[in-house]
């Protein structure tokens, strides 16, 4: 395990990842703390969400967010050089009564799902949101009661014997009823309340809430089947409550009875099982051979996360972002929709199955609007497939970051052309090329709005090739400091050899002999710019910053070079991106972000050591080193809950605190974290096949 990596001892220190309250399952292993001596590194806050919206609780057992959507940001500023409208949060904090009553409870993913739980003694507090409410719903369940509380009421006013939500009762010995002792949810809203009532919705008291500066309702109810009404807005006494959120008031309404129509009846664990239990239904079985059973236990986290990702919100008048999935979670800061980091989600999701989701990302590409903000930046040519990412309502941003100058990455949309062209090679659903988007059938929306504009922003090179034009690709270094990038041009060769499979399948003669013309003069163009003296350089511009750089190890992972010499003389080079903390950075940039180790460069590494082994002079040793590269990650994820992160620290910093070692950024990452681990396996497994 790596250093700088040890679970501290706070109210929620203790971890147990991979544990399964399905007594249909098979006992599924727990990693315990590891009792080295090695530096401390505190927990990163776990989240939970279902598309419509995130719930975050931190290693304190204390929930500290709970979104009105799935996003980040919500629209553009009318500064398009500015940040959006942020996502409200409505709580400041909420925590169960009993959280405190032991110094070492245990916080979990149950069964690697997205249902979270904290272990104190005998008492076990449930946070989800629930994926079979197709609502922004967070359920909180109280499993037991403990003996510290001292809050006291009795569950109902009519009957012989009061009963709480798990069924127990009190009474005396000459029958009289005693009040029942019940636990209570704490909750300190990030707003005052501006506005409340009560209704009854579907038979059940529901309290509406409206807090000042967001203008999305919430409504509380608890999950007791008693009639039980809220007295307090900020002591909820009683075993479980939901809290669900909509964009308005009749909306809210209708996701109140959606929500007791999926309880059925029931509560407690019962609801925490039939939860967990769908979400395995929904899961398929690993097409790899695990190493062992941390490999396994990070598969199944990792599905889950890519599920999370995925935004569910249906399309409405002014938001159009169905399907489109978040580069990570929060509390990562990233948690919006990343064209390159969806695009390795979604070629995940493809390759282990779930074409389901996959499909619906792909039409989340094509239906995202309104798009095509910055063709001042390419040539004048409309396009859909975003230069950057999105908003929350499905509009085109491209990231200033405080700079003078956008975002825009051609890279996107031969990444794009990847996902489509990885499904159609998986499903030769041609149904999808005929669906309504957008801007017309998505074959014609691809050819028209993503590879013209592509060809269209090609510069010669060499004797007759091409490449793709300067821009500020994938390490996102802004129009000021555009160069041509090889990730760029790598990128698209890969696209475009995918989508002219598609264009043959479609008997589009025309499109097919300008892309194969196109193809060959990029491949002519990438040799004659980027190969020099058996290496891969990262940009035509000389750079000591970007000569060597980690993404061009997509060239070889996307077949567009294959030379073992270059092969090893790339990988040799990367050696000078090698950190403190053992992997590898991006790129010798001498900003913050870039002095650390950056995991999406290490899987790249792995997955080149694992493919191409044969190519090079050792094969056994580079396949012992593409493991060790990948165990070192694993352990490290499956101490920190199952959640990858963007980096380790591998310099102490204000910026990234921490031991060398720890975890940095934006945690956990999807794209780049669970969907490139996916890819990373299922790799290795073709390639041990062969």
């Amino acid at each position: 395990m790596r250093k700088g990596f040890q679970l501290v001892a706070s109210v929620c220190a203790a971890l147990v990842f991979g544990s399964s309250t399905m007594s249909a399952q098979p006992a599924l292993a727990t990693i315990a703390p590891d009792s080295t001596n090695k530096p401390v590194h505190q927990l990163s806050p776990m989240v939970i969400g279902n598309g419509f919206g995130f719930a975050v609780v931190n290693p304190s057992c204390e929930v500290t967010r709970f979104y009105a959507h799935p996003y980040r940001f919500e629209r553009p500023n009318e500064d398009v050089s500015k940040d959006g409208d942020s996502t409200a949060n409505y709580f400041k904090k909420a925590v169960w009564s009993n959280s405190g009553a032991t110094k070492s409870p245990v916080l979990e993913y149950v069964g690697q799902s997205h249902v979270l739980a904290s272990h104190n003694g005998s008492e076990t507090n449930y946070f989800f949101n629930p994926f079979g409410v197709k609502h922004n719903v967070f359920v909180l369940l109280n499993q037991s009661i403990p003996a510290t509380t001292k809050h006291a009421v009795p569950t109902t006013t009519k009957g012989s014997v009061p009963t709480t939500e798990n069924g127990s009762a009190s009474a005396t010995g000459n029958g009289s009823v005693k009040p029942s002792v019940e636990p209570f949810l704490s909750v300190e809203w990030s707003a005052p309340i501006e506005k409340e009532e009560t209704l009854t919705i579907s038979g059940r008291s529901t309290r509406i809430l409206q807090l000042k500066g967001i203008k999305e309702p919430i409504a509380v109810l608890s999950t007791a089947l008693d009639g039980r009404e809220l007295v307090s807005s900020t002591k909820l006494v009683g075993a479980g409550w939901a809290f669900i959120s909509a964009d308005d008031r009749k909306s809210l309404e209708t996701a109140v009875q959606d929500f007791i129509r999926w309880q059925q009846g029931d509560v407690g664990k019962s609801l925490v099982d039939r939860e967990v239990k769908s979400l395995d239904d929904w899961r398929l079985p690993p097409r790899v051979k695990f190493a062992n059973d941390k490999e396994r236990l990070l598969w199944r986290q990792s599905e889950t996360f890519l599920r999370m990702a995925q935004i569910q919100e249906p399309d409405i008048d002014g938001r159009h972002s169905k399907g489109l999935i978040l580069a990570s979670l929060p509390d990562g800061v990233w948690f919006t929709p990343w064209v390159r980091d969806m695009a390795y989600a979604l070629v995940a999701l493809t390759r282990m199955g779930h074409t389901a989701e996959a499909r619906e990302a792909i039409l989340g590409y094509f239906n995202a609007r309104p798009v095509g903000r910055w063709k001042n930046e390419t040539k004048g040519l409309d396009y859909q497939i975003s230069v950057t990412r999105y908003y929350g309502d499905g509009s085109e941003e491209a990231d200033y970051s405080g700079l003078q100058t956008p975002n825009v990455e051609f890279d996107d949309w031969g990444l794009a052309l990847w996902t489509v062209a990885e499904y159609w090679q998986k499903t030769h659903d041609l149904s999808l090329l005929t669906a309504k988007t957008y801007r017309g059938p998505l074959y014609e929306s691809m050819r028209d709005y993503v590879v013209m504009p592509l060809l269209g922003n090609l510069d010669p090179v060499g004797n007759g090739g091409l490449i793709v034009a300067a821009d500020s690709s994938c390490w996102e270094e802004h129009q000021q400091n555009k160069r041509h990038h090889a990730f760029d041009s790598i990128t698209a060769i890969n696209g475009l050899r995918g989508f002219l499979e598609i264009a043959k399948a479609k008997h589009d003669d025309k499109t097919v002999q300008l892309v194969s013309d196109k193809i060959k003069a990029l491949e002519i163009g990438f040799k004659s710019a980027f190969v020099k003296d058996n290496s891969i350089r990262g940009t035509v511009e000389t750079s000591f910053k970007n000569e060597i750089d980690g993404s061009v190890l997509e060239a070889f992972n996307m077949g567009v070079i294959s030379d073992p010499a270059v092969m090893k003389g790339t990988i040799d080079k990367l050696e000078l991106l090698k950190t403190a903390s053992g992997g590898y950075r991006r790129v010798r940039g001498s900003t913050n972000y870039e002095k650390h180790e950056f995991l999406f460069i290490n899987f790249l590494l792995a997955r080149v050591l694992n493919a191409q082994a044969e190519k090079l002079t050792a094969p056994a040793a580079e396949r012992a080193r593409a493991a060790a590269i990948l165990s070192d990650m694993v352990e490290s994820a499956v101490i920190d809950h199952g959640l990858i992160p963007e980096m380790y620290v591998s310099e102490k910093s204000s910026d990234y605190p921490g031991e060398i070692g720890a975890p940095a950024g934006s945690i956990p990452m999807v794209g780049y974290g669970a969907g490139i681990y996916a890819i990373t396996l299922l790799e290795r497994e073709n390639a041990s096949a062969k």
